[in-house]
């Protein structure tokens, strides 16, 4: 499978998560975001690598790395400290539906969330907004 593939599977689970309004993969990141489309998730490609795995030397292990963020709220809408508890409730039903999405499991091996920065703020396109970053693995594993 691509990353591309994974991108598109992460951003359909992110879709299906009850209070996301918006999920967005890098091919259809939108230039900027309106209040209707909050709380969004946007997932982007953040590098990875391989490994040879001891399969004979004929399978590869890829890692790959997907940066998501979460925009909760539109920074002049309020106190970051009004919105940390919405923001932590969305970060761990996202969590919850990866671990548990057929989609994924048919496009990788596994899938997890593998580190989080604090909620705070952040800028896209030009407006502040609160919200996190975090980051998901996948690893696939191929022939060469």
């Amino acid at each position: 499978m691509a990353l591309a593939t994974i991108i598109a599977n992460l951003t359909t689970v992110g879709a299906a998560v009850s209070g996301i309004t918006s999920s967005f993969d890098a091919d259809d990141t939108p230039d900027g975001l309106s209040n209707a489309e909050v709380p969004a998730l946007l997932h982007f490609a953040a590098g990875g690598g391989n490994v040879r795995e001891t399969f004979g030397g004929k399978m590869w292990r890829f890692r790959h790395r997907i940066r998501v963020l979460l925009a909760y709220k539109a920074a002049a809408g309020g106190r970051l400290e009004d919105s940390i508890g919405g923001i932590v409730g969305l970060v761990d039903s996202y969590v919850a539906a990866v671990r548990a999405a057929d989609t994924l499991s048919a496009a990788c091996e596994d899938a997890w969330v593998s580190s989080y920065g604090e909620p705070g703020s952040f800028e896209f396109a030009g407006v502040g907004w609160h919200g996190v970053e975090f980051v998901v693995e996948a690893e696939e594993y191929v022939q060469p």
